[in-house]
């Protein structure tokens, strides 16, 4: 790690081999924050188009590279924007975990501007079928299979699209939601609040069953806190909802080419598809490009305060979270359990080790089959593995294995 942030303050002020011109990018500053920062683009083709041997920047279903006169300055920012970072991304995979899978990527064409979704026959779909905004994606490579021998049907290599930005109001994007958002939390704290209370009812209330009468005002006292107990525990659920609703912005947007830690993400999916295909989003496959982006960004908050840009909560893995069976379903594939839960494997094992382990987890990880804890293609059982004594990673790995056993099951409970 230590190599890789050398290497990226060098970039940040590395003469260009063939442009001289400054760009405008985004950067995070010591505290977090994004800032604007002047940079040289090292490795441009040609100084007049966003093009270096790595990654073209095109807009929309364009083949062409961007060209930087021609562009409208928003676009300039984000194709200078995307070259910086995606070429910071792509040194960390070299230069820190010696990717060999990267070490042989073609050339990356990076679209913005660009709302079809995801064809596998014909590259992309018509226009008008479910345009996609405020989001990103990496593509595969056409694959003969998926296209079922048609002649003369599209051939691409692995893409990166960014979507435009559309300002949401956030009323139409509650009313798509449960009547009760937090239904799900709500559930969790009865299930482990209400059967205690209960307990604690009926332990108060036999003792008085075949007593006097001169103890019945104390037993309808202690039914009543109890009673109260819930009623009281209800009601903040009520004041939360109302509370939690008021916090929320009133719209929502986001601009994907311009927040450094979702471009990481998605170079992140490129990176990893010869195991995790980026087209099957699971709570394994976005969590490990979670963690990789954060370890590039030496954060753990990804996508935050950036308020310019990005109209959401972000994600964060500094605060370790206790497993609950819905962070194994790919409703759930978006969160940050698995950020968190890797992110915590850098207090056990230190930052470079961890960034290693995780790596090398992914060769006992597949797309579909892999899940949080559960089968042979877990990720806990793939974590534990790579801290094998064969791949010389963990120090002391029976000493370790038992550390991330400890981790995974008394402090996530997995």
């Amino acid at each position: 790690m230590k190599l890789f942030l050398i290497l990226t303050a060098l970039l940040s002020v590395a003469p260009a081999s063939h442009a001289s011109e400054r760009f405008t990018v985004i950067t995070r500053n010591a505290h977090g924050k994004a800032i604007f920062s002047q940079v040289e683009l090292p490795q441009l083709i040609n100084p007049a188009y966003a093009e270096t041997p790595d990654f073209k920047i095109v807009i929309g279903k364009n083949s062409e590279p961007l060209e930087w006169a021609k562009a409208s300055d928003d676009d300039r920012l984000r194709a200078a924007n995307l070259l910086y970072h995606l070429t910071l991304a792509k040194r960390f995979y070299l230069d820190v975990l010696h990717s060999e899978e990267v070490a042989r990527l073609e050339q990356v064409t990076v679209r913005i501007d660009f709302s079809n979704s995801f064809d596998r026959i014909g590259h992309w779909a018509n226009d008008a079928k479910d345009p996609q905004f405020n989001n990103a994606h990496s593509i595969p490579k056409s694959n003969p299979d998926d296209q079922l021998g048609i002649e003369g049907a599209p051939q691409w290599n692995r893409e990166i699209w960014f979507r435009p930005t559309k300002s949401i109001p956030m009323k139409e994007l509650l009313a798509e939601l449960p009547k009760n958002p937090m239904a799900g939390t709500e559930r969790s704290i009865r299930q482990a609040l209400y059967p205690s209370l209960a307990q604690q009812g009926v332990a108060s209330v036999l003792p008085t069953l075949f007593s006097s009468e001169a103890i019945a005002s104390p037993l309808l006292n202690s039914v009543t806190r109890q009673g109260g107990t819930i009623v009281a525990i209800e009601g903040a659920f009520q004041v939360m909802r109302l509370v939690n609703r008021a916090l929320l912005p009133k719209a929502y947007y986001l601009d994907t080419a311009m927040v450094p830690e979702i471009i990481d993400h998605e170079f992140s999916h490129i990176a990893l598809s010869d195991y995790l295909n980026p087209t099957h989003p699971t709570p394994v496959v976005e969590g490990m490009a979670d963690f990789f982006a954060a370890t590039i960004a030496n954060s753990p908050d990804l996508a935050k305060k950036i308020k310019a840009y990005s109209k959401g909560q972000g994600k964060s893995g500094k605060k370790i979270k206790t497993f609950s069976i819905e962070y194994d379903t790919n409703a759930k594939a978006t969160a940050d359990f698995v950020l968190a839960m890797l992110w915590g494997l850098r207090d056990r094992l230190g930052a470079d080790a961890a960034t290693q382990l995780v790596w090398e987890s992914r060769h006992d990880l597949n797309t579909f089959d892999s899940t949080i804890r559960r089968g042979n293609h877990s990720l806990v059982e793939a974590l534990l593995n790579a801290c094998a004594p064969q791949h010389h990673i963990c120090q002391a790995p029976e000493y370790d294995r038992l550390r991330l056993l400890q981790y995974f099951n008394q402090e996530l409970g997995l």
